[in-house]
């Protein structure tokens, strides 16, 4: 049924302030209806499907009325929505929209808007009324208090906390007097005494000590000293990974898994993770009592790592928006299932990307876009709504988790007894940590990889819920582990020198503390078949020397919240078997045969050297080529890294005339996979044949789609190595129609190509000739160093064969034609042409 001609309280203000100074305080919804003096109440109710049933009430002239919450929809920065729908009563809907703008002249522009539809016509008044009466005079309120609040005409948002009565004052002074230090006695008995209550909810040590401008361990002691005191208390929560918000609380510290349930995403997790216990303190409830209820549940200020969040309409066109800075970020649903890992780069131009959504799961696995706005064009086949989330791979330097506080010798020796496990043993080790993230494979995935990473013998090992964490003695074992990650799962893994903080327990043992929690949100940006490394962790003299070693290079790589680190790509010399080898050969397929769950193979579409190409679908139904690598080939080392290799370094490319990889790894019946975009048109080869020789001007075009594909992969250090017709593909493009309609060329089959980093002998075989012998560099059959010339070398012969349909070399045998690239000059183009070509064409062919 249509909905009736909303209801509209609309304001718009300004304010000095920035948008990011606005935007935290608006987005923050709870705090701002609390001091609007809405009495609204929340419940939440798991449901089967893994979605989330949120309702609300409140009374108004002593009416109760009920909803339903929809999830907030938002865009950092801009903007925000919420839409509820009545249970009964007068209204039906109601919606608030807030966006921000920034001003020319500075300061922010707010437009605050609130829409309330009638259930029926006759209920109109009595919506007005309420408008008018109850909903404009409380938002007038929090509006004018947060106007004031960001020009600087009042310090506080919230109101300050009462104060304390005599007595237990007195209590607070003698507690705040056994503390060490005098500084943080004295910062701690302003903010009991003083602060507004939701701002004691829960105390944020680190935090503090920057905002007082006092050291962390002074301040951590401290706080332990108030434990001791009777001033704070102290707890283990346990943080949902998903919202990051405190879900439970753990009786006492212990090693080992915890079984939790996050009610807010409806996921259950087990807060063995380094950074999902987390250490709070708050008042002691003798001192003062902290019952704030909550006023909004799903406030964007509560998941400040989520930059974007926009509900997904089934058989709509969905376009999620962000403006983004260069980074690691993630795409997920909610319920959460799986994630895209979304590379944001400067020297990326493109800003659209598409993303299918087929029964939870997200395809492609990885997106590289250009930094600024980003558009996503959400693709679903789902009949339900589904939220879909953009967030940023940060970690929160601020967040007191337990392995930091036990990093500290005073505040650990501090901490009462009833609060540990009493068989629980606290180690502090020097190493080098190893974290990696498994993007899928479920149980199966992290159960392979826990045994292949006991082979290098770490002191401590932690491999759960598709998160490993791994401490070493030294950086060689943890750099020889680092190998076993390429390729198969997606897997991105970090590694840093340091102090890590190790809970012994009867069996488990698990790595955590501030060094572990950071190799984890960096395996969390990494992207497949490369290590991240922080770049204060590169000081270690261990790593340094491992790092400048032969056949490890690397780059710059920047994350979310301006900080960076180092993108090391491995070589793997010591690699006697593939990564994360399959338990056993891969299963027959024919069509109808899943790979990997996830693409439907539907046509054989021919056999190379490598593999076999299969036509399929993705789990959105869109057409993709899968590229199966022959069985034969799968216990081959080298063969299994070559073909991991072509679908991560051809994943890095960005160019519109190289076929993109989608997607590669290792299926669950044993299948190695690439997943490829499906081009329709032909080869070049296949033209060639029908029409013979090609004309200047299409050749011309054909050489600049090709040259532009190789300027990007020679740009990521990539050399293709087999340039020739059948390698070049020709595209029925209607987006991108050329006035002449030609076709635009693809380069294509990356199987043999190389970085030009890359020292594995094995796999860049230097001393073995690779290529197709009519089109070969010198430099190629002479088994000598490649570089990009070798590419456009063969790029000449080609277009030499375009042209006049000949070859500039001529051999009765595959050696007489290598012998003649060394010995002979090639055949003047002018003299087998069959018509004249300019000569400055023809010249630079030949050169």
């Amino acid at each position: 049924m249509a909905l009736l001609p909303p209801v509209t309280l609309h304001w718009r203000l300004k304010t000095s302030a920035s948008v990011s100074r606005t935007w935290a305080l608006f987005s923050d919804t709870d705090r701002f209806n609390r001091v609007a003096g809405r009495e609204d109440r929340y419940t939440e109710r798991p449901l089967p499907n893994g979605q989330v049933e949120r309702t609300g009430s409140m009374r108004i002239v002593g009416v109760k009325l009920r909803w339903q919450e929809s999830p907030f929809e938002w865009r950092e920065r801009e903007g925000f929505s919420v839409r509820r729908i009545f249970h009964g009563g007068p209204a039906a809907e109601y919606i608030l929209r807030v966006e921000l703008t920034p001003l020319a002249e500075g300061g922010t522009e707010i437009s605050y808007r609130v829409d309330v539809h009638p259930r029926f016509a006759a209920t109109r008044p009595a919506v007005i009324a309420d408008a008018r009466l109850f909903t404009k005079p409380s938002l007038n309120k929090a509006l004018n208090r947060a106007i004031d609040v960001l020009d600087g005409r009042r310090a506080l948002f919230d109101d300050p906390a009462p104060p304390l009565p005599r007595k237990i004052d007195s209590r607070l002074s003698a507690g705040l007097a056994q503390l060490r230090s005098k500084d943080v006695a004295k910062h701690l008995g302003a903010l009991i005494r003083s602060a507004p209550l939701v701002a004691q909810r829960e105390l944020a040590p680190l935090k503090l000590a920057k905002r007082w401008k006092l050291a962390e361990s002074e301040v951590l002691v401290g706080f332990m000293d108030a434990v001791s005191g009777g001033v704070l208390t102290l707890s283990w929560e346990l943080r949902c990974p998903s919202c990051r918000v405190s879900k439970a609380q753990a009786p006492r510290l212990t090693a080992g898994p915890q079984d939790v349930h996050c009610p807010s995403c409806n996921l259950p997790f087990d807060g063995s993770l380094p950074d999902n216990l987390i250490a709070a303190f708050r008042p002691d409830p003798s001192i003062r009592t902290l019952d704030i209820p909550v006023r909004c549940i799903g406030s964007p200020a509560k998941t400040p790592h989520l930059l974007a969040q926009h509900i997904i309409v089934p058989r709509q066109g969905n376009v999620v928006e962000a403006a983004l800075l260069p980074g690691a970020y993630r795409i997920r649903t909610f319920p959460a299932t799986t994630t895209v890992s979304l590379q944001v780069r400067p020297d990326v131009v493109t800003h659209d990307a598409a993303v299918h959504l087929h029964g939870g799961q997200l395809t492609p696995g990885l997106l590289r876009l250009g930094a600024g706005r980003i558009r996503l064009h959400v693709r679903t086949t789902d009949d339900r709504r589904v939220t879909l989330l953009v967030e940023r791979v940060s970690f929160d330097k601020y967040t007191l988790t337990a392995g930091r506080l036990l990093e500290f010798d005073d505040a650990r020796r501090a901490i009462p007894p009833d609060l540990l496990h009493p068989d629980l043993s606290i180690e502090l080790k020097r190493g080098v940590v190893l974290a990696a993230k498994i993007e899928r494979g479920g149980a199966e995935a992290s159960e392979r990889l826990e045994r292949a990473l006991q082979t290098w013998k770490p002191t401590s090992l932690l491999c759960r819920d598709g998160v490993v964490t791994a401490l070493f003695d030294d950086a060689t074992r943890a750099l020889s582990a680092a190998s076993l990650l390429d390729g198969a799962y997606h897997l991105g893994a970090a590694m840093a020198a340091g102090t890590v903080v190790v809970k012994h327990q009867a069996g488990p043992s698990e790595p955590c503390g501030g060094l572990a929690e950071r190799c984890l949100r960096l395996a969390s940006a990494a992207p497949g078949g490369a290590v991240l490394v922080p770049f204060d962790a590169v000081d270690d003299v261990q790593l340094a020397q491992i790092l400048q070693s032969d056949g490890v290079t690397s780059d710059r790589l920047d994350l979310a919240d301006r900080a960076a680190a180092l993108q090391v790509h491995l070589a793997h010399p010591a690699r006697t078997s593939p990564p994360l080898q399959a338990g056993g050969p891969a299963q027959k397929v024919e069509s109808g045969t899943v790979i990997d769950g996830r693409y439907s193979l539907v046509e054989r579409l021919g056999d190379g050297g490598f593999g076999t190409a299969w036509l399929a679908s993705d789990p959105a139904g869109a057409e993709v080529v899968v590229k199966l690598l022959h069985p034969r080939l799968a216990s081959d080392p080298v063969q299994v890294q070559r073909f991991f290799n072509e679908g991560r370094l051809v994943m890095g490319l960005r160019s519109d005339h190289c076929a993109r990889v989608l997607d590669y790894g290792r299926g669950r019946g044993g299948h190695l996979y690439l997943a490829m975009e499906r081009l329709r048109g032909e080869e070049l080869w296949q033209r060639m044949r029908r029409e013979g020789c090609l004309p200047p001007g299409l050749v011309v075009h054909i050489a600049s789609d090709v040259l532009r594909g190789l300027e990007d992969a020679h740009a990521c250090g990539l050399i293709h190595r087999d340039i020739k017709p059948s390698n070049i593909f020709l595209c029925e493009d209607p987006d991108r129609a050329h006035p002449l309609g030609f076709p635009t060329a693809k380069l294509i089959d990356f199987g043999v190509a190389r970085s030009m980093e890359s020292a594995d002998p094995r796999l860049t075989t230097d001393g073995h000739a690779v290529g197709t012998p009519h089109y070969m560099a010198p430099e190629q059959v002479e088994c000598r160093t490649i570089d990009g010339r070798t590419d456009l070398f063969a790029l000449g012969c080609m277009l030499y064969e375009c042209l006049s349909g000949k070859l500039p070399y001529k051999g009765d045998s595959t050696m007489a034609l290598l012998l003649a690239r060394i010995r002979d000059d090639p055949t003047p183009l002018h003299t087998v042409m069959p018509y004249a070509l300019p000569s400055p064409f023809s010249a630079v062919i030949m050169a």
